[in-house]
């Protein structure tokens, strides 16, 4: 069968499948099968198929007995006129009564390939699944083979952000640890630092068992024999599978590429389409009032922010004095347009409502709200609805409603006497308490969203929010079943026909059909995820937040310790790197919460306002107003407006964490004069991570930009001109845990603007038009300072040019001219300023 770049073919003892970029040999002799990429380098060796039984029976397709192989065309499961190609590899272990189905779907045009595993029980007794590996390499003769040693690999593995993740570098020995192959793993990337090759990885569905991947390879084998073990699995919680049934996996994705970051967009925009993907266009910045001091864990550092009183009063003269400020009010699309609450403050009642402290809350919460939006703000607040603390009046009278431990009925621990006081009868099952990753991290009984008695509690809590109290943005935590059903074969739930995917998947389900039920037609209220696994999430959220979020994560910046702890700065940002590529195609980001108010470093403060501008991400400032100083709050605003536009990290795939980011960005070109073209601005963010001076060089191709052209460069937190560079960039001495933001542009022959201080984008959201006249020999400009403060236009002059007048419309306007470089700054304004520069062209260039 012949299809485009696609052929099947039966080769003695082996089935082939020829692509014109890889190549699939099944060996129905032994089981087993290959692929190779396009020039025939075999990237998986003898991987194979297995299941384990409850009993402990396993069953492989390398065991004796009949293998066949069907082909055949069907209709693509995507809404696209591609059409795919299936294989069907089918193995039946001899007197096992259990045949493994292996079904691969290859498209022409297509570099992938997809793959998915049947379980068809033949015999009379019902069997039950225990374990199912889709893809499995175990065997002495198996790899998992990139070329050159394993120690070279950087692997990426996208676990919940409850479980610290992210990138790591391959080590001899190096294996998953135990709590790592429990964790769910939605998908993953091999990248290898000296050939550049790469594999992506990953699962396109998650409907009904949560996907696993285990890794690593032996100390002992240092001679590039490639990573074994290594597989996609299942764990299947005794799924039964009765005479003449046969039950499928979840579909997986693989894809061999010499370029991990292509190879990884077009897995995430292939999941998107799966997944019927939402996002939403709204660009979010926001400020987040924090809870009160008394809540914060004992042993860490308050901040400013924690030292706020969350009640009516203080949020009513946050929300009034960030209306006031010419730095924060609103303005704009992307600018500080909510308040967030970073909790609720209060207890709820037995059929699931709030019920507020008066004296903090005299008024009630809509009288707060109200005040919000007549600020012209929006209200955004954070929950947990699974949650009930020890003390709660629902779990002393109902325990039955909350997930509960088999075993037996006493729970030892210090805490028994609070299950045994939960418990609904003498004998019954323990409940299960978990840590929630909030500031106060109180432990916490989780309800059991398989009951409808819970169910209605969780969403009595929702309707009042969006009804009575009219919230706008909803931000809902999911750490608790995240962090539950991690170990959900230790748990017990209502429904137990339900896997604990499908458990986690119908609290997601509760959450938005109640959110959607509880909405207006005419005011739509946003739905983020906090602490989601991504699984099972995409198509359900527009907003998530890819790394661990909310006041745990921002408790200890204080600490001097905690730059280099699992969720100080350094990895929180380097982990959310690796997810950057997924903004606005699996959702939109949320950068999280942002702390610059003293006694932070200011350079470590630069630093996470850097990498919050060009995440893409909604930002949401935590400082407290009334302490913040002016300077530092001069330099978050410059951040604001968010323009929703996400870095790329170069060399992502090889550094643990990625010094260098790039934004391309296209500012308005010169209005009035057809001939100017588009300005481009190169923003590129330097990152040291580490604690001493470093240098940083890159090329300028890694950016994609020519390497035989001139770039001027532009230091955006210095203000200033760095000088103009071809080929390549150094930077000498970056100081340590700290951040520059350049502007790159391409140097002309004539007078152009290099770069602003008023926003991180250099030119493109303040300046609205800007270009040379040659006729006149000016440079016009005009621009819209995004808030009221003063504000610098840098505008590079070459040396056969010498500016001999300036004027400006709408504001007062200082000039100065420090060879090469021309400044225009103006007073503060809200108007827009209309600017022209007169020019003479010299002979020579000298003064």
């Amino acid at each position: 069968m012949k299809a485009g770049y696609l052929a099947v073919s039966r080769q003695g003892e082996l089935a082939v499948i020829n692509h014109k970029q890889f190549q699939i040999q099944f060996n129905l002799s032994k089981g087993t099968w290959n692929y190779s990429d396009g020039t025939g380098y075999t990237i998986i060796r003898n991987g194979y198929t297995h299941i384990t039984l409850s009993d402990g029976a396993s069953i492989t397709t390398k065991d004796a007995g009949t293998c066949e192989f069907m082909t055949g065309v069907g209709a693509s499961s995507l809404e696209t006129d591609k059409r795919k190609h299936q294989v069907r590899f089918s193995h039946e272990a001899k007197g096992k009564g259990i045949r493994l189905n292996i079904y691969v779907s290859c498209y022409p045009d297509e570099p992938h390939i997809e793959l998915k595993v049947g379980v068809e029980n033949l015999k009379e007794a019902p069997i039950k699944l225990q374990r199912l590996t889709l893809l499995g390499i175990s065997s002495n003769a198996g790899s998992l083979q990139l070329g050159g040693n394993p120690s070279d690999y950087y692997i990426f593995t996208n676990m919940p952000p409850t479980v610290p993740g992210g990138f790591q570098k391959l080590y001899e020995g190096f294996q998953l640890s135990d709590g790592e192959t429990a964790a769910p793993c939605h998908n993953g990337i091999l990248h290898d630092t000296d050939s550049h090759r790469a594999f992506v990885f990953g699962f396109l569905t998650t409907e009904k068992w949560w996907p696993h991947i285990q890794a690593g390879y032996p100390a002992a084998e240092r001679d590039a024999s490639g990573v074994n073990p290594w597989s996609l699995y299942h764990q299947c919680e005794g799924e039964a599978c009765r005479q003449g049934e046969e039950i499928t996996s979840e579909s997986i994705y693989l894809n061999f590429s010499m370029d991990a970051a292509s190879g990884y967009q077009h897995y995430t925009e292939l999941l998107a389409l799966q997944n019927k993907a939402q996002k939403t266009e709204q660009i979010i910045g926001g400020w987040s009032l924090a809870r009160p001091a008394r809540e914060i864990s004992e042993g860490s550092t308050s901040t400013a922010a924690d030292k706020l009183h969350l009640n009516a009063a203080s949020i009513i003269e946050q929300t009034g004095l960030l209306a006031k400020n010419p730095l924060f009010r609103p303005n704009s699309r992307g600018g500080i347009n909510y308040i967030h609450l970073d909790a609720v403050a209060g207890r709820r009642t037995l059929d699931g409502s709030w019920g507020l402290n008066a004296a903090d809350f005299p008024n009630g919460m809509k009288h707060v709200v109200d005040n919000i939006r007549d600020n012209g703000f929006k209200a955004s607040i954070r929950i947990n609805p699974f949650c009930e603390p020890l003390e709660s009046e629902l779990l002393q009278k109902r325990p039955h409603l909350f997930l509960q431990k088999p075993g037996p009925s006493s729970r030892k621990s210090s805490r028994g006497s609070h299950a045994k006081r939960g418990r609904s009868r003498k004998g019954a099952a323990p409940l299960f308490f978990t840590r929630g990753l909030t500031s106060n991290q109180k432990e916490s009984a989780v309800l059991d969203v398989s009951h409808p008695e819970a169910q209605a509690y969780i969403r009595k809590q929702i309707k009042q929010i969006i009804n009575e109290w009219k919230y706008e943005l909803i931000h809902v935590d999911f750490s608790a079943y995240t962090t539950a059903l991690s170990s959900a074969r230790h748990l017990n739930w209502y429904e137990s026909s339900l896997t604990s995917l499908q458990l986690y998947r119908l609290a997601i389900q509760l959450v938005k059909d109640e959110v959607r039920e509880s909405s207006v037609s005419d005011k739509e209220v946003l739905l983020a995820g906090y602490n989601l696994i991504a699984a099972p999430s995409i198509g359900s959220f527009s907003l998530n937040s890819p790394i661990v979020s909310g006041a745990a994560a921002l408790t200890a910046v204080n600490g001097s310790h905690f730059w280099h702890q699992q969720q100080g700065t350094k990895h929180r940002i380097s982990r959310y790197a690796v997810h950057l590529q997924e903004h606005k195609t699996l959702w939109n980001h949320i950068f999280g919460e942002l702390i610059v108010g003293e006694p932070r470093p200011i350079n470590e403060a630069i630093l996470e306002m850097t990498a919050a501008a060009l995440s893409g991400g909604a930002v949401f400032c935590k400082d407290n107003l009334t302490t913040l100083k002016p300077h530092r709050a001069e330099l978050l605003a410059k951040i604001f407006p968010l323009t929703g536009e996400a870095a790329t990290p170069i060399e992502l795939y090889e550094e643990p964490f990625p010094r260098i980011w790039h934004l391309k960005i296209q500012a308005h070109p010169g209005k009035g004069n057809k001939t100017e073209p588009q300005m481009t601005n190169n923003l590129v963010a330097i990152f040291n991570w580490s604690d001493k001076e470093d240098d940083v060089y890159f090329q300028l191709s890694a950016l994609g930009l020519s390497a035989s052209r001139d770039y001027l460069v532009h230091d955006f937190w210095m203000r200033q001109y760095l000088g103009s560079v071809s080929d390549s960039v150094t930077l000498l001495n970056v100081p340590p845990r700290s951040a520059k933001l350049l502007s790159l542009r391409e140097a002309e022959d004539k007078p152009q603007l290099l770069a602003t201080d008023m926003h991180y984008t250099q030119g493109s959201v303040e300046i609205l038009s800007a270009g040379w006249d040659a006729q006149s020999e000016n440079y016009l400009l005009v621009c819209k300072p995004p808030r009221q403060a003063e504000s610098t236009c840098f505008i590079h002059v070459p040396d056969d040019y010498l500016p001999i007048g300036v004027s400006a419309y709408g504001c007062d306007y200082q000039y100065s001219w420090d060879k090469p470089i021309c400044r225009i700054t103006f007073g503060i304004t809200e108007t827009l300023v209309h600017a022209s520069i007169q020019f003479s062209k010299t002979s020579g260039g000298n003064l």
